[in-house]
């Protein structure tokens, strides 16, 4: 099972079309690629323990799929 959340962000797996920008500008290289039968399929959270809430991902993801959860 792949991870589509940290403490403070989440994937929304079905507006996540692999563009992967959210990927090339993570600094601490938390996000990755899930793969099914050899294609891509979304992005999951590799290292969410390395999560420094940047949000560099949230910023660069043009589909809205990784969002901020609310602390309340």
């Amino acid at each position: 099972m792949k991870n589509t959340a940290t403490q403070h962000l989440t994937i929304d797996t079905h507006r996540c079309t692999g563009y992967w920008k959210c990927v090339k500008h993570c600094p601490e290289q938390v996000l990755g690629k899930v793969k099914f039968l050899g294609l891509v399929k979304h992005a999951t959270f590799e290292h969410p323990e390395r999560c420094v809430l940047c949000c560099k991902c949230v910023m660069s993801c043009k589909h809205h799929a990784i969002t901020k959860i609310s602390q309340s």
